[in-house]
């Protein structure tokens, strides 16, 4: 068994999981720890199992090559492997609904995003299907808003401890809370981009306030011009991958055990 992204399980946990046999314990740890992370099974007998974090925080991608399936973190490292080109659908849906999942596609044409919170099985008989293991909780008002209390301090500060870490700080609701988290951890260094020549009023004005209650935020202005503004000098941008929430992992190629010549 193999965990991509970040987690907070511990390695009892994960030696405590890979020795359990029943698939409920195994989808129960897809969500029991802190982060977004990936897990892969491998049972030893031919069959291969990955499930897909329910947030899509930490996309898991499905292609054929030569008639094998393959998986990746990465949707253009399995494009770049069958030359696949744009979907232009997908784009012109993701422009619609940027956070939607969009079914039996990607980025590029060929690849398909396994569906957040599903598994992908694929066996030595080159069989492949989806099972969903997740389904939201109901939850109470005030249970809710505690889950997401711990959940937030909690994910944050798996990222963040003991490493240099960086936050955006507009000064808005969301990443002055997630900025003042990371703060409670180390130096944390708060970026806060506005329009150049104007450094003062409205949410900078509460970046700064934030930045002040938590001495060790290194707040940091990045002013921005016409030449920044959204689709400005695309000729200039390298090719990246499929944008997503949160932190981005190297891409992570992973054959399963039908892989053969």
């Amino acid at each position: 068994m193999a965990v991509f992204g970040p987690c907070g399980a511990t390695d009892a946990d994960l030696d405590r999981l890979v020795r359990s046999t029943g698939l409920r314990v195994l989808d129960m740890a897809a969500t029991a720890w802190t982060g977004a992370y990936t897990l892969a099974l491998d049972d030893g007998r031919g069959e291969l199992t990955v499930w897909a974090d329910p947030a899509g925080a930490a996309p898991v991608y499905i292609t054929q090559a030569d008639g094998t399936s393959v998986w990746a973190s990465s949707a253009l490292a399995l494009a770049s492997l069958i030359g696949a080109e744009p979907d232009e659908a997908w784009l012109a849906a993701h422009l619609a609904e940027p956070t939607a999942w969009v079914p039996g596609r990607s980025a590029w044409k060929g690849v398909e995003q396994v569906p957040p919170g599903h598994r992908w099985t694929a066996n030595a008989h080159g069989a492949s299907a989806f099972a969903p293991f997740w389904r939201a909780p109901r939850l109470a008002w005030g249970d809710a808003v505690q889950r997401l209390r711990d959940d937030l301090e909690d994910s944050v500060l798996i990222r963040v401890s003991g490493q240099a870490a960086s936050s955006d700080l507009s000064g808005g609701l969301d990443s002055s809370t997630l900025a003042a988290i990371a703060a409670t951890s180390g130096p944390v260094t708060g970026l806060t981009y506005h329009p150049k020549g104007r450094e003062s009023g409205g949410d900078i004005d509460h970046a700064r306030a934030v930045a002040r209650a938590f001495p060790t935020i290194r707040h940091r202005f990045m002013p921005l011009g016409p030449e920044h503004l959204p689709f400005a000098d695309l000729g200039s941008v390298p090719l990246t991958d499929t944008g997503a929430v949160g932190h981005r992992p190297r891409p992570t190629i992973r054959p399963t055990p039908l892989v053969g010549s």
